[in-house]
C-alpha cells in the first residue's frame, strides 16, 4: 500500500520491481568506510575501484535525497546531513554511542581493527565481553518445555518441508547469482533422505511438485543422506522456486521469529506436457 518505494541497491533483482525510484549504490570493493564482524571487531573497508556509471556509495545517495528534501521544505539549515567523508559519519556515531567513543578511522589505520566497547582513546577495545561476570551478576538459565505448536505431518502431508541456506550463495542471490558460484549450484534441489526416496519412488534429478496448505512448487530431486528420514530441505535462494510459497507464517510468540523451518508437505511426481 506505499505510495512510492525506492530501493538502493547494486544489481536489478525481484524486489527492485516493485520499485518506483532505483538508486544505483556502489559495492563493497567500490567504496570506503567501515563494517563490524559478529566478534565485535571494527575494521575499515577501503575502494579498489571507481563506482561504475553514476553509482554513488549509499550515504551520499541518503544525503543527497534528505538535502533535497530539506530545498523542498525551505529548510534554511540542514538536520544533519551535510558530511564530507564517512570518516565524519563515524565520528558523529562514536560522539553519540559512548561504546564508539574511542574508536576512529586513523585508529583503526594504525591498529587494523578495534573490539568495541571502547569507551575513549586510551582503552584498548574489549575482544571479550563478560570475562569474570554478567551485567546481572550470574548468568541466567531458563527451563523450555517442548511444545508442539509447529504444523505437523499428516497422511495428506507426511513430509516436514525446511528451508535455508547452501554454501554458495546468500539470501536472495542479487551477488552470488551473478557470479561463477551459480555455476556451481544453479538451481534449487530438494534434498531426500535416500530411504524416503527408494520407497516413494524418487530419482535424483526428477522433477517433482512440493505442495502445502498454502501453496506448490517444481523443483529437482537431490537423494541425500543429510535429510533425516520424513524430511525434506529446499534452499531460500531461488526466485523461480519461490520455497516460502510453502512455508507456514506462525510466529514464535517470545522470539517473534517466523516459523520457516517446520511445514507439512506432500510431494507428487510433476506431470509433465
Amino acid at each position: 500500500n506505499l505510495k512510492n518505494v525506492i530501493m538502493i541497491d547494486i544489481f536489478f533483482n525481484e524486489s527492485a520491481e516493485y520499485a518506483d525510484i532505483i538508486f544505483p549504490a556502489a559495492s563493497f570493493a567500490e567504496k570506503d568506510g567501515t563494517f563490524t564482524n559478529s566478534d565485535r571487531r571494527v575494521q575499515l573497508i577501503r575502494p579498489a575501484f571507481d563506482p561504475p556509471g553514476e553509482a554513488r556509495v549509499d550515504w551520499k545517495i541518503i544525503q543527497e535525497l534528505a538535502l533535497r528534501v530539506e530545498s523542498r521544505l525551505d529548510r534554511n539549515e540542514s538536520s544533519g546531513f551535510e558530511f564530507s567523508s564517512a570518516s565524519e559519519i563515524w565520528d558523529e556515531m562514536a560522539e553519540l554511542v559512548p561504546a564508539f567513543g574511542g574508536i576512529s578511522h586513523s585508529r583503526l589505520e594504525t591498529e587494523g581493527g578495534v573490539h568495541w566497547p571502547c569507551p575513549d582513546m586510551n582503552h584498548p577495545g574489549t575482544p571479550y565481553l563478560f570475562t569474570d561476570t554478567f551485567p546481572r551478576g550470574r548468568g541466567l538459565f531458563n527451563v523450555l518445555e517442548l511444545r508442539m505448536d509447529s504444523e505437523q505431518p499428516t497422511p495428506e502431508y507426511p513430509y516436514i518441508l525446511s528451508t535455508g541456506r547452501v554454501l554458495y550463495h546468500w539470501h536472495g542471490g542479487t551477488m552470488t547469482r551473478r557470479s561463477v558460484l551459480d555455476k556451481i549450484y544453479p538451481k534449487a534441489l530438494m534434498e531426500i533422505n535416500p530411504e524416503d526416496a527408494h520407497r516413494d519412488g524418487f530419482e535424483n534429478g526428477q522433477t517433482v511438485t512440493v505442495s502445502s496448505l498454502r501453496g506448490s512448487v517444481s523443483v529437482e530431486v537431490k537423494i541425500s543422506d543429510r535429510s533425516p528420514k520424513g524430511v525434506v530441505f529446499i534452499p531460500i535462494h531461488f526466485s523461480e522456486t519461490i520455497v516460502n510459497e510453502l512455508t507456514n507464517d506462525l510466529r514464535d510468540p517470545v522470539a517473534k521469529i517466523p516459523d520457516s523451518k517446520i511445514s507439512a508437505v506432500k510431494i507428487e511426481r510433476t506431470i509433465m506436457n
